[in-house]
Parts: C-alpha cells; structure tokens; sequence
C-alpha cells in the first residue's frame, strides 16, 4: 500500500499546504471563469446541486495528492478529490460528489478537516475490482477484498474512501441494491479523518453509546455491533434510510425513525453531525431530474459480475468455515501453537507482507492480539460469534486469540501464504 504523506506541524510543511490550497482555489476560479467549473460550490441550499462533468485531475492536484496515473476523472468537491479511472461512468462520479456534498451540506468544517487529512473518494468502475485500485493493490489475499469489499473506508495509512459504481447507478446485478455504500464508506471518512479533527470529544462519546447500546442487547447479531466503527457507519445509513434489514447483518432499523426509537444515543450522536433535515437517500434511477443525472439512461447500463472463481462473497465464506478446506489451494491451514509458549514468544522482524484469515465458526465472540518485537501483546479486534475477519500482517509475526475474559485459547503464526486461522474453541463468553 502506498504510504501516505505526513505532514508535521513546522513552518515549512505549513507553508508548502498551504500554497497547494491557494493552487487548488486559483484553479477552481480559473475553471468558474471559463464557464463549467470541476469544483462543487458551498452555497448551494436546494436540492439540485450543480455538479460539473468530471475532467482528467491537473498537474497540482496529481501532485499535491499523490494521484495515481490510473485515475482520469476528477470533480473538485472544495478541495476534496473525488476521482476514478477511465473505465468509470461519468455519471458516477457526479453522483458521488453530489451525495458527498448532501452529507456535509451543513458541515463545512466537517468537510475541511476531511481535505486537510488528504482524504480522496474513488468510485470503482462496475468491471474493477477493489485490488486494481492503485492505493488497495497490496491488501491481501486479493480473492479476499476483491469479493469481501465494492468499497472500503479509510485506514490508518490509507486515505481513500470507495464505493462501486454499479451502486452508485443501481446497475443490474448490484451487489447491495437497497443499500448505498458511499453513505457507509464516507461515514467512516467523516467519522475517522473529519470528526476526530474537529471535535477530539466525539470518538469517546461514540464509544460510550456504543457499549450502552451492547450492554443493552441492542443490534445483537448484527454488523453494527461488530465495532464502534461500523455502529456509526450502519446508523449512519439508516439515518439517510439506506440500510438493508432482517438479514443475518442486519435487523429491523431501516429508517431514521426506526433508528430514533431504537437507539436514542446514537441517533443523537447523528443529529449532533448531520442534523435532523428533511433529505432522505433515494436511488439515482429515481433522480434522473437533478441537473447531474440528465441524460442518465438505466436501460443502458451494463450488468455487474464477480469477477472470481467463487460466483459471490457466500461462496467463498461457506469454503472458510469448512474446517479442512484450503479452498483449492487458496490458503494454508495455520498450526495451531501451544499457548504456555506465549511468554517466549516474539514476532519477526520481516518485511514480508502476508494475510490471516481468522475464522470464528463459534457461538462465541473471540478477540484476537498481535504478538509485538518485544513479546508484549497488541489488542486488534474483536471476532463476533460465526464469523470472519482478514488481517494484513507480516511473515513470522505472532497472534493470539483469547476469549472475551482474557483467557488464551490459542497462538498462530503467519506464514508467506495466506494463512486460515480455524478458531476450534467451543467455550461461551
């Protein structure tokens, strides 16, 4: 993965930002001048947003981005790039910037922050995989993202959120066709990249709902408990009324007036961000009036495929939970390590970039920790009950699961293939 730039706060970094933003406003006004401007207006208060035609990104925003040559259309949203290849349908990247700025529309400083971290948003063309996307080449195994993810918000070295544009356009074959994954994935970018900027109180006040709402039994069963994370992202969907319901992810809160009865702290929590306006997401096929979307003929769109061996993200979740699978070769089943060997262990110092699958066929949430240079032990996440989760790691690295009281269970350790972690564990929490 591309390592993304850090800029310290001394006079020279300060100074170099700070041109790069009056760049990226002079080509904003030199593009108004000449009449069809890339970049998205703040002061727009109706529903039908201008949004310009994407071009190819100029020089000073390739440059103060660290734009990828495979990226050939560009909307500037205030100074946040939204950004695709040439494969991607123009009409959804005007879609994406005209959500992204229905979602901070009262949020100016929301949106700064945002630019101020580097954040991009990248559509990905309906024939793409995640993995091609130049920032997602390096996450692995790539039969893993490329049919676990049609988007992924940002990470700690990754400064991109995404979403596919077969979602955004509802194509046929949309993976999530009453669900819109930008509202999701810029969640997480407005909760990670923007919010903890703005307001250094909001991510503690997110976790303490977030442990009310799981000392309550709310959401038990769901995506939405897996993580504070995603707690914020999936309520943010249904606060725009975008979320799936009564699945094995999801329960019954759809709405935004389901959400405000089901779970008041969070939902104050949106209020606080979003406010309690009266937009609510519709499908663009349904919005084909608005200025951006003229023209837009969904009997034209072409047909989304998996591009795999497995024909969806099910098929290769049944393989994981097969306790002897190597899905045909796809991964190694890792040994399981006596945990009394712990205190000597130590993770390798190698720069070998490899993957664990952890696989948690049980009825009971496991954690599991990473084993550091030092032997000391690293909390990373939290595995709920039947499910499974893909960590990037290094060769020869250590990783003890334990369950939800401390206890070990057991010790796997990463080798250069991918590796399945088969947790066979049947205690309850």
């Amino acid at each position: 993965m591309k390592t993304p730039r850090i800029y310290n706060n001394n006079a020279n970094d300060v100074l170099v930002r700070a041109i790069v933003i009056c760049l990226m406003f002079c080509l904003t006004a030199f593009f108004t001048s000449c009449g069809d401007s890339p970049s998205i207006q703040s002061a727009e208060t109706t529903q039908d947003i201008h949004i310009p035609e994407p071009v190819p990104p100029p020089t000073v925003i390739r440059e103060a981005f660290d734009l990828d040559p495979f990226y050939q259309q560009w909307i500037d949203v205030e100074g946040l790039p939204v950004i695709a290849s040439e494969k991607v349908n123009p009409y959804a990247v005007k879609e994406a910037a005209w959500l992204i700025r229905k979602m901070l529309q009262h949020r100016q400083d929301i949106l700064q922050a945002l630019v101020q971290n580097d954040v991009r948003f990248v559509v990905i063309a309906h024939n793409e995989m995640t993995t091609q996307i130049p920032e997602y080449k390096n996450l692995k195994p790539n039969y893993y993202w490329d049919l676990r993810a049609r988007g992924l918000g940002p990470r700690a070295s990754i400064s991109i959120a995404s979403c596919g544009e077969e979602n955004l356009l509802d194509y046929p074959g949309n993976p999530y066709p009453s669900e819109n994954i930008l509202i999701h994935e810029f969640s997480h970018a407005i909760h990670i990249k923007g919010l903890n900027t703005v307001d250094p109180s909001f991510d503690k006040r997110l976790k303490e709902a977030f442990n009310l709402a799981r000392g309550k039994g709310l959401w038990r069963g769901t995506y939405a408990i897996t993580n504070r994370e995603e707690y914020w992202a999936e309520g943010t969907q249904s606060w725009f009324d975008t979320n799936w319901t009564d699945d094995n992810q999801h329960n019954h809160v759809r709405t935004r007036e389901q959400l405000k009865a089901y779970d008041p702290a969070l939902a104050a929590l949106l209020t606080e961000v979003f406010g309690d306006t009266g937009w609510r997401y519709t499908q663009a096929i349904n919005r084909t009036h608005l200025l951006h979307l003229q023209g837009f003929n969904s009997a034209k769109s072409p047909k989304f495929r998996w591009q795999s061996d497995f024909p969806d993200f099910t098929a290769l979740h049944e393989q994981l939970l097969i306790q002897n699978s190597d899905g045909n070769g796809k991964w190694v089943n890792l040994k399981e390590q006596d945990p009394s060997q712990i205190p000597n262990l130590k993770s390798e110092v190698n720069y070998t970039e490899t993957a664990i699958i952890f696989v948690n066929p049980t009825e009971a949430d496991i954690a599991y920790y990473w084993v550091d240079y030092e032997g000391n032990e690293i909390f990373y996440r939290r595995i709920v009950a039947n499910s499974l989760v893909c960590q990037n790691t290094y060769v020869g690295h250590f990783w003890v699961v334990k369950d939800m009281k401390g206890r070990n269970l057991t010790v796997f350790r990463s080798e250069e293939k991918t590796g399945r972690a088969f947790i066979t564990y049947k205690g309850s929490e």
